[in-house]
C-alpha cells in the first residue's frame, strides 16, 4: 500500500496521469499510452521555443540593418560621383529628397532652373518598401513635403524645382544628414559634411 501510494505522489508531481479503474500502477499507466509530459520536458521544449524566437529575431534585425547599410552605401558613392560631375563639368547639382525616395537635378545657368540629369546613373530612386527617410540641416528636420518633384500633366519636371541639398561647382555641398529607417526595426544616419566626407552611425551607435 504504501510502495502505490509513493508511486502515485510521484506520478502526480511529475504530471503524468494515473487513470484508476484503467490501469493500476504507473507502470502499467506508460504501457496503456496514458503518458503526459513531465516539468523538465516542458521546460526543455520552452527553451528550445525561445532559442528559436531569438535567433530568428536576431537574424531580421540583421537582415533589416544590412537593407538600410546598402542604400547608404548607394547615397554615399552617388554623392560622390555627383560631386566629381560638378567639379569636372564646372556646374551645380543638387538632390531632391522624399520620404520614400530621392533624385538629383542640374542647374541650367541657359534656363536659369534645376532640370533633371540625363545620366541615368542619377534617375529616380525609390527606396526598398517599409524603408523612410528624414533628412536634417544644421540638427533641423527638413520638411521633405512632396519631396519637390512637381510635375506637369505629362510627367515633366516644372520650373520650380529646388533641390534639398546643393553640390556646387566649387566642390562644395550643403552638409546634411539623412536617416534611413525601418520603423521600428533599425535605423542608420549618414551625415556629409562640407567637403563630401561622410560618416555612418546605426542605431546601435546612437
Amino acid at each position: 500500500m504504501m510502495l502505490e501510494t509513493g508511486r502515485n505522489n510521484l506520478a502526480s508531481l511529475l504530471s503524468i496521469p494515473v487513470v484508476r479503474g484503467v490501469c493500476g500502477s504507473l507502470i502499467q499507466c506508460k504501457k496503456a499510452g496514458h503518458q503526459g509530459f513531465t516539468l523538465i520536458e516542458l521546460l526543455i521544449v520552452m527553451l528550445i521555443i525561445s532559442v528559436m524566437i531569438a535567433v530568428a529575431t536576431l537574424t531580421l534585425k540583421r537582415d533589416y540593418h544590412d537593407l538600410l547599410a546598402q542604400e547608404g552605401n548607394r547615397l554615399k558613392a552617388l554623392v560622390a560621383l555627383a560631386r566629381d560631375e560638378a567639379l569636372f563639368q564646372a556646374r551645380s547639382l543638387g538632390i531632391r529628397f522624399s520620404e520614400n525616395g530621392y533624385d538629383f537635378v542640374i542647374r541650367s545657368e541657359v534656363q536659369g532652373s534645376w532640370e533633371s540629369p540625363e545620366e541615368k546613373l542619377f534617375r529616380h530612386r525609390v527606396l526598398p518598401r517599409g524603408v523612410k527617410l528624414e533628412v536634417f540641416r544644421n540638427q533641423t528636420a527638413v520638411d521633405l513635403g512632396d519631396g519637390g518633384n512637381n510635375r506637369d500633366n505629362d510627367g515633366k519636371n516644372e520650373e520650380t524645382i529646388t533641390p534639398n541639398v546643393f553640390i556646387l561647382s566649387t566642390g562644395e555641398i550643403t552638409p546634411f544628414q539623412v536617416d534611413f529607417i525601418y520603423p521600428a526595426r533599425a535605423r542608420l544616419a549618414l551625415s556629409f559634411d562640407a567637403f563630401g566626407r561622410s560618416t555612418t552611425t546605426s542605431d546601435e551607435e546612437f
